[in-house]
């Protein structure tokens, strides 16, 4: 699970900063719990992993970003 400390102040930064802020629901768990990512792994293990659904979230906001310059 990802988490950060300071999460409740996370939109008020991006909007001082005058950034727009890209926020997403992750339900994945950490199917692997390696010290190493290993993206070769069968598709069945990585469907639900954290890291897999994290990827995919910032590869939709890359789209939004680059799309929209």
């Amino acid at each position: 699970m990802f988490q950060t400390v300071g999460h409740n102040v996370i939109a008020p930064i991006a909007e001082c900063m005058g950034v727009p802020l890209y926020r997403g629901d992750l339900h994945a768990v950490a199917s692997q719990k390696t010290l190493e990512y290993d993206n070769t792994i069968t598709k069945d293990v990585n469907e639900n992993d954290e890291v897999e659904e994290l990827y995919e979230l910032l590869s939709r906001v890359k789209v939004l970003i680059f799309s929209a310059a």
